[in-house]
């Protein structure tokens, strides 16, 4: 259900409400989305070059939950699932848009996209029970309405296009309604609502609630 339509010119208001530190009005210390150079910063963390140079040369972000950390790496169409703090690319328990770490094309070299692929995904949000990801190049938001437990697990759930096996910018439409994506770059969870940045029309969508089916207004 979509609740606000912010023009470019509110766009900048708004994102000052969406900070990665917080979630629900308060600080957020069972999910943050950064950049993993402020991870780096904190001496009280170890993390291998690998990871380093695979995230934050792409410009990827990490997400922490309770157990596991996210970390997104763009330019390898990938999402990353460690437990506990990553170590080594290596030591990543599950792969997400990709069957191993060996591969990097967008959607697995398909012209088509899938429910398990993914293209430059760019933002990445959990709200205790929900996985969300702006996968930007598809033109799409995926929803994992629980915290995937495999590799190139599908999604459940897609926002912006029809069904996961299409990916044409606002789909193909003449002119942007409530339903359409252009290479979305963030979002967040907050109060329950779904916040996504629709980077390229230039505005935020939210839903007030979990969507309950594909490609909902």
């Amino acid at each position: 259900e979509l609740q606000y339509d912010f023009s470019a010119d509110e766009l900048g208001r708004v994102s000052k409400k969406l900070p990665y530190s917080y979630h629900n009005g308060k600080e957020n210390t069972a999910a943050k989305s950064i950049n993993i150079a402020a991870i780096v910063a904190d001496s009280n963390q170890k993390i291998e070059k690998d990871v380093v140079n695979s995230s934050v040369a792409i410009f990827g972000k990490t997400l922490f939950t309770d157990s596991q950390t996210y970390v997104l790496e763009p330019s390898a169409n990938r999402i990353l699932i460690f437990d506990g703090t990553p170590k080594k690319l290596s030591s990543a328990k599950f792969i997400l848009g990709q069957d191993t770490l060996s591969e990097k094309s967008p959607n697995r070299g398909s012209k088509k996209p899938s429910a398990s692929t993914l293209s430059h995904p760019r933002g990445i949000d959990f709200d205790g029970a929900n996985l969300v990801v702006a996968d930007s190049n598809n033109h799409r938001v995926l929803i994992w309405k629980s915290p995937p437990s495999q590799t190139y697990q599908k999604a459940d759930l897609v926002l912006g296009q029809a069904d996961f096996s299409s990916n044409r910018e606002n789909q193909g439409k003449e002119s942007i309604d409530a339903t359409s994506l252009n290479n979305p770059s963030s979002v967040k969870w907050i109060d329950g609502k779904l916040f996504v940045v629709d980077q390229k029309n230039h505005r935020v969508l939210v839903w007030n609630r979990l969507p309950s089916e594909n490609n909902p207004a």
